[in-house]
């Protein structure tokens, strides 16, 4: 063909590549090795290369997921699905080492491309650091460096700084909290559930009570604010090196005060702390309230407050505290003290060490400024390292998720979106950050403007963070399935009722008296087999969307671009086992002058 459209040569350099591959499988080519490795990265590059193309031209329009074949018409194609069809959220399913993260980079790339805000959890991270990397290479590519953020807690010179609890509710952090300690509220875990939760209620109200008291007209959180930016900015500027080059500080979130603020940092001196102050409450901070005796002393306090009988609002406020004040006093002194040890102990692994470098070292939540501002955007990368420690690592992912979930139900109180992009949250194993609640994100986070795409490698995963119930309430939410390889026959069986049956209509030349004949009968059968799941290649898999059915090959996404590779910085385990390693060189050299 002398022309042809995009599309039929991006199907052409499809079909040259597999029909290559096929001989190759086959052993159809009496070439050699080398000229067979040269070859097939010369067909790979130029499928790649028209794959960019279209991506480009059609960004705007939808995601491209590959060449598809339609399950119903049987019509190859690639397949572009629009944007407006991922109004819920999506599973991507499939075991390991079958193409899952390549999919997930093609995916946040193109929401990347689009101007979009992501969020990457990324929890294993990998040897080679690879989502990072890529990311690098992408946020370049779309030239959206500014909007960059990377939460590290096993690299405090690279990482960002935000606190979580800023701009959270009284009644948001208490329900936090309370469900991340005591996940399956039922019997004993029910009661615990309540009473950490009312306690915590009573510490909030009482410090934003306090604080309604100290700072009438709001001219110090206005103060603080801007401090904790200036210092939020100083410390971004100590960042490794090899990250800081994608900040511009002048311009990293607020670009029309940035220089104002920066000419005043030579007079600039951080004040001592109000010990109630509400509105910069961090983990830490909160942990001061978790003993008996300083709930004794807050309690004390709110008490001893005078309130002018004409102020309305505090006096109601005062009334409503001494109430649940007397609440608390009616949970034994023993029940008391053991959910005063679990805070203590939550409180303190997140609100010390590495992790409360990164949530309480200042006082704001820079990073959802970058949403809210439509100038602006949000790509952020997590590594929760759950190798490192699993239970903190879930505890992280759980924070950041309501964070964000907090952040949306302000767009359903309010009815205005937050800026003007689309929130897309890949959760890679995705499990580790599903909790019981979160049912009410996924039934109402697609329409505010936030899309959870789970990776994961089976059902059962799911099932086992959220119980059977939950888990389908969940799935009820899903609107997108990606099935790659799978090894578990439940998740398989689970699959193949997800896609449903296709009617067919199967054609019978018989024979008889009068001569031949054709007869026609439909049947329904399955769209997908446990074999046609079990024997997908990497890269392959069967997509679900809007009532259709395909098998697609999935976009070619290249390995890492050295221009881009990001070098982590070295850990202090690495540097214990350097020592060693040296110690035992030292200790090898003396006995061996000795002898």
């Amino acid at each position: 063909m002398l022309f042809c459209s995009l599309e039929e040569k991006l199907l052409k350099a499809h079909n040259e590549l597999k029909d290559f591959e096929r001989k190759i499988n086959t052993k159809k080519l009496d070439i050699k090795k080398e000229r067979i490795k040269a070859k097939k990265e010369k067909l790979v590059q130029k499928k790649y290369d028209i794959e960019e193309e279209y991506i480009t031209r059609h960004n705007k329009e939808g995601l491209y997921v590959g060449i598809g074949v339609n399950l119903q018409t049987l019509k190859k194609e690639p397949l572009l699905l629009p944007w407006k069809n991922f109004y819920n959220h999506s599973a991507i399913f499939g075991t390991t080492q079958v193409g899952k993260t390549k999919f997930l980079l093609s995916f946040v790339r193109q929401n990347i491309l689009k101007g979009d805000n992501v969020l990457i959890m990324d929890p294993k991270a990998g040897k080679e650091h690879e989502i990072l990397n890529k990311l690098f290479e992408f946020v370049h590519e779309a030239d959206r460096h500014k909007d960059f953020s990377y939460i590290n807690p096993l690299s405090p010179k690279s990482t960002d700084y935000f606190n979580p609890l800023y701009g959270l509710g009284d009644d948001e952090i208490a329900s936090l909290i309370a469900t991340i300690l005591y996940p399956n509220p039922q019997g004993d875990g029910e009661f615990y559930s309540g009473n950490a939760f009312a306690i915590l209620k009573v510490v909030l109200y009482s410090l934003s009570f306090l604080e309604k008291i100290g700072d009438e007209d709001g001219e110090y959180r206005k103060k603080k604010e801007k401090e904790e930016y200036i210092k939020y900015i100083k410390l971004m500027e100590l960042r490794n090196e090899n990250l800081r080059s994608y900040d511009f500080k002048n311009e990293l979130m607020f670009p029309d005060v940035a220089e104002k603020l920066f000419a005043e940092m030579k007079d600039f001196e951080i004040e001592e702390e109000g010990i109630f102050n509400r509105s910069f409450l961090t983990f830490q901070d909160l942990l001061y309230y978790t003993t008996v005796e300083k709930l004794k002393i807050l309690k004390e306090t709110v008490f001893a407050i005078p309130v002018d009988k004409k102020d309305f609002e505090l006096m109601r406020i005062k009334k409503e505290l001494v109430l649940l004040w007397e609440k608390i006093d009616e949970i034994s002194p023993e029940h008391r003290a053991k959910i005063s040890v679990s805070l203590s102990n939550f409180l303190s692994n997140i609100g010390t060490g590495e992790l409360g470098k990164i949530f309480c070292t200042i006082k704001i939540n820079p990073i959802l400024s970058k949403i809210a501002n439509p100038e602006r955007g949000l790509i952020l990368l997590l590594h929760p390292f759950p190798l490192k420690f699993k239970k903190i690592s879930e505890f992280v992912n759980k924070i950041l998720i309501k964070v964000f979930e907090s952040l949306f139900g302000i767009v359903s109180v309010s009815g205005r979106m937050l800026g003007n992009k689309r929130l897309w949250a890949h959760l890679d194993e995705g499990e580790a950050a599903i909790y019981p609640g979160i049912e009410s994100l996924l039934n109402k986070g697609a329409g505010l403007g936030f899309t959870i795409n789970i990776y994961t490698q089976s059902l059962a995963d799911l099932e086992s963070k959220m119980g059977t119930i939950l888990a389908k309430v969940s799935r009820d939410s899903l609107n997108t399935y990606f099935v790659l390889k799978m090894n578990e026959e439940h998740s398989i069986d689970s699959m193949i009722r997800a896609f449903g049956i296709i009617n067919t209509t199967n054609t019978n030349i018989v024979g008889g008296s009068r001569g031949m004949g054709i007869n026609f009968s439909r049947s329904t059968e399955s769209i997908l087999n446990s074999s046609s799941i079990m024997n997908l290649q990497p890269a392959e898999g069967f997509v679900k969307n809007m009532g259709k059915y395909w098998k697609v090959n999935f976009p070619i996404m290249p390995d890492r671009d050295s221009r881009y590779l990001i070098e982590p910085e070295t850990t202090e385990d690495e540097k214990m086992f350097r020592r060693m390693i040296e110690l035992e060189k030292e200790l090898e050299k003396l006995g061996e002058a000795d002898v």
